[in-house]
C-alpha cells in the first residue's frame, strides 16, 4: 500500500474513518509490505485501520491448494480419475 492509496480512503468520501489492510498479494508474509502499509495507515489522521495476517500456512489454504492440484493433475491425466 502506498500512501497515495491510503490517503484516498480519507479523500473518498465522508464516512470512511475505517480500512482492512490485507495485503493480498502475499500468501506468505511479506515484512516490508506490511510494515510499509502499516506506516500510511497510522499516517492518516482519524483512521482506524485493521491488518489482516497473510494466510501463511493456514490448513484452510493448504487444503484448497492441494483440492485444486489433484483436480489438475487428474483433469490433465498425470493421476488417475478418482473413482
Amino acid at each position: 500500500m502506498s500512501e497515495p492509496v491510503a490517503s484516498e480512503v480519507q479523500e473518498s468520501g465522508p464516512g470512511f474513518r475505517r480500512a482492512v489492510y490485507f495485503p493480498y498479494g502475499f500468501l506468505a508474509d511479506n515484512a516490508e509490505t506490511e510494515l510499509e502499509g502499516r506506516i500510511a495507515l497510522r499516517k492518516q489522521p482519524g483512521l482506524e485501520a485493521i491488518h489482516l495476517p497473510c494466510l501463511n500456512d493456514s490448513p484452510a489454504l493448504m487444503d484448497a491448494l492441494a483440492s485444486a492440484i489433484l483436480a489438475e493433475s487428474r483433469r490433465s491425466g498425470a493421476l488417475p480419475r478418482a473413482s
